[in-house]
């Protein structure tokens, strides 16, 4: 910029002097150059005109010295002759015509093409011969000379369009204006010469030498003028030196800013904490991490207040944090990714000065992993508590159980033999069937602790779940319930292709009838309830109220429209006896313990959901068998179980070794009754018996399964059947894998007794 300001400055003066001798050179030199050439131009047309008036007096003097005026054609001939010579003398001079007239002024001949000849002309202007004249020809303005030839009545005229007249004017003027930009044009080429030389050159120069400074050479220019370019020369020489001198000092600063930048680079973009500093609650930096956590780019989260990124429950809390001058701060919240994921960061927070504004520098961590590792724990912390729990009260359930089944034996089995005894029509055959049904009802809910505690042994058979349903609708059970609840709407909806289970057809039944009393007794006002079965496949682990791990499953879903459960009840509803019902009104509050217990001895699981005022769904989860459903037994008589081998009755309670003694000698059994293990086997050293019938537990003395270990010493493979109100599964399933045959749970009945007996002893 400043080598053009001064060639500007040199060449502005030499292109105005240069404007004016051009305009003075202009007005001197243009008419005199004109004039010379307009002269020629005017001696052209005079020599013409001179030169046709001769030709006709050469050929005039012609026809008079052979005498042949007289001869009209001769005459006639030469005349025309002489007019084409006449035309031809206009193409010896440049731009002129020759033109012939005669005395009627009608012209003879022309060599300008504008002209006919015979074409009739306007009187030619007169003027002294040899004097140009300015004329009009064909509408066009001429220069003219006029000369008349007497003898033949001729004007012979020579003439030029104004164009070509004017034409020396023009180039006059083209001459004089080329030779003036000439003469400008060298003056300034010289002088843009001399400024390349003493002014652009050196100025490259110093120009170079200072590009040189930035790319580190520092080259020093020689100093041999003295005028203003040497000096700035030599104060650039000046300025050289005493950058030479800090150069050292200066690569130092600035590899040390290099390093300290490139460590604090690697410190905030590599790592692994979310670093940002916050200006007013906006975010002025994010380093990688927070784009990569949050899935917004470095540019959208510029600018952006750091509470919008928060979750809506902790924004609040997040804009008072941000917006507050505490000092040094530390706290989680909630933050939402750009696809609305939800995750968790812990945040330090520290006040600094940065460029004399207040600002916050936060580093945080993603506790997302541990925020669900602690999830898990709780919820894994409240699963162990509700088992145990469960398994507590199980075990005061088992034990209370087991004292209670051997108390209602009586009412159970004694009112069968008393039946047995009495007449048809007998005065108090009804009380004694009341005293047997509220003893079964008595049972009913033993059997129920013992669910609850999971220490009786169902027999698990192969089962569909479609099967237990509509067992259940076309029971009592299910009548009762719906005339108790007309308004309630029930849908089956069952899947025709239900895959089996293997389980207890009896506990699948009560699990059934336990959901759907609930379920009815919330959809009171005119709700509705749908029970219903299906196959699914599990094809990853659903986490909810309990963990469904993947496989094939048939699932049985009891889903209603009624009260709903709160979230504060929801985690107790399979404690035993925790209900919102009236106690002793509407169920024994052991419904859903024993669903629960149901579930854990069929190895499923439970899933549950339910919200307030609208609803409830449990959905059970039972693994598949692909075995096929055995087909049902015809009902039998008693006379298909009677017998006479030699039964041997083992039971520490005197009350169930009479009732199986007379149970099994009603139906021809030679029966022999012992009341501990210790005494059976003592007796078996001596004795045979065809079957033992052997209670699990005796207190005191050795339980059943040791008992018949020791038997099975010195009588292998003697037959037995296992009896008992309250047993280890284990035990009762290590006793059948020794040997022993049916399990039949306590109290006796007649029919399930002598059944387990012939049983054993046919198989």
């Amino acid at each position: 910029m400043f080598r053009h300001r001064i060639l500007f400055a040199i060449l502005l003066p030499v292109l105005l002097v240069g404007l004016i001798i051009a305009v003075i050179a202009s007005s001197l030199f243009t008419p005199r150059l004109a004039a010379v050439l307009r002269s020629h131009t005017d001696a052209w047309l005079g020599l013409a005109a001179d030169m046709g008036v001769e030709r006709c007096r050469i050929n005039f003097n012609y026809l008079l010295d052979l005498d042949l005026t007289a001869d009209r054609e001769m005459s006639q001939g030469l005349r025309d002759q002489t007019a084409a010579q006449i035309v031809q003398i206009g193409d010896r001079f440049p731009n002129v015509y020759m033109m012939v007239v005669d005395g009627h002024q009608r012209v003879v001949a022309c060599g300008w093409p504008a002209l006919a000849p015979a074409t009739e002309l306007q009187a030619l202007p007169s003027a002294a011969d040899g004097h140009i004249v300015p004329a009009s020809l064909a509408g066009q303005p001429v220069r003219m000379v006029v000369r008349a030839f007497p003898f033949w009545n001729w004007q012979v005229v020579s003439f030029a369009t104004e164009a070509d007249y004017t034409a020396p004017l023009a180039l006059a003027r083209h001459i004089v204006g080329s030779i003036t930009l000439g003469m400008v044009a060298a003056l300034v080429l010289t002088c843009l010469l001399v400024f390349h030389f003493l002014v652009n050159r050196p100025l490259k120069k110093i120009i170079a030498a200072t590009e040189g400074i930035a790319n580190g050479r520092m080259d020093r220019l020689p100093t041999r003028r003295k005028d203003e370019i040497g000096r700035v020369v030599a104060a650039f020489n000046t300025m050289v030196a005493g950058i030479a001198g800090d150069r050292e000092q200066l690569q130092t600063v600035m590899r040390a800013l290099r390093e300290s930048e490139e460590m604090y680079r690697l410190i905030t973009e590599r790592s692994l904490t979310l670093v940002m500093m916050l200006q007013e609650g906006r975010i002025s930096y994010a380093n990688p991490k927070v784009a990569e956590c949050t899935g917004y780019s470095p540019e959208e989260l510029i600018g952006m207040e750091i509470w919008h990124l928060a979750h809506s429950a902790d924004r609040d809390m997040v804009r008072a944090r941000a917006m507050g001058n505490a000092g040094v701060d530390h706290y989680e919240f909630r933050y939402l990714t750009k696809t609305n994921a939800v995750r968790w960061v812990e945040i330090l927070a520290v006040p600094m000065l940065y460029r004399d504004m207040r600002v916050t520098l936060t580093h945080g961590i993603d506790i997302t992993q541990k925020k669900e590792a602690q999830q898990v724990k709780r919820l894994l912390e409240d699963k162990l508590q509700r088992a145990q729990k469960m398994e507590a009260i199980g075990i005061l359930a088992g034990g209370v159980a087991h004292d209670l089944n051997n108390i209602l034996s009586g009412l159970v089995s004694y009112p069968e033999l008393i039946l047995m005894n009495l007449a048809p029509d007998h005065p108090l055959r009804r009380s004694i069937l009341r005293i047997q049904e509220a003893g079964q009802r008595a049972a009913a809910v033993v059997q129920d602790l013992l669910t609850l505690a999971r220490r009786s042994v169902p027999t698990k058979e192969v089962v569909n779940l479609n099967d237990v349903v509509q067992e259940y609708m076309n029971s009592p059970e299910y009548q009762k319930l719906l005339e108790s609840f007309p308004k309630v709407r029930v849908h089956l909806e069952l899947a025709d292709d239900l895959l089996n289970i293997f389980g207890s057809p009896v506990h699948l039944s009560k699990t059934v009838m336990n959901l759907m009393a609930n379920a009815v007794e919330a959809a009171t006002d005119g709700g509705e309830v749908v029970l219903a079965t299906e196959n699914r496949y599990i094809d990853r682990p659903i986490r909810g109220y309990d963990d469904v791990e993947e496989g094939d499953f048939a699932v049985l879903r009891v889903r209603d429209t009624g009260v709903g459960i709160s979230a504060d009840d929801l985690p107790r509803i399979f404690e035993p006896f925790y209900t919102k019902k009236v106690m002793g009104r509407s169920g024994t509050g052991l419904g859903m313990a024993v669903v629960w217990g149901t579930v854990k001895d069929h190895n499923a699981y439970i899933d549950v959901e339910s919200e307030l005022d609208r609803g409830s769904r449990f959905e059970l989860y039972f693994p598949i068998t692909r075995q096929k459903v055995a087909g049902r037994d015809h009902p039998l008589s008693l006379a298909d179980f009677r017998g006479d081998e030699t039964v041997l009755v083992v039971d520490d309670v005197p009350e169930q070794r009479e009732i199986a003694t007379e149970f099994l000698g009603r139906l021809g059994y030679r029966v022999t009754a012992l009341a501990s293990g210790e005494e059976a086997i003592a007796y078996l050293r001596d004795a045979k018996a065809d079957l033992l019938v052997l209670d699990m537990i005796m207190d005191p003395g050795i339980d059943g399964l040791t008992t018949y270990k020791q038997i099975l010493r010195f009588h292998p493979g003697q037959k037995a059947i296992i009896a008992s109100g309250f047993s280890e599964t284990e035990n009762v399933k290590e006793a059948q894998r020794l040997g022993a045959g049916k399990y039949i749970k306590k109290p006796y009945t007649l029919e399930k007794l002598g059944w387990a007996v012939r049983s054993e002893l046919d198989r």
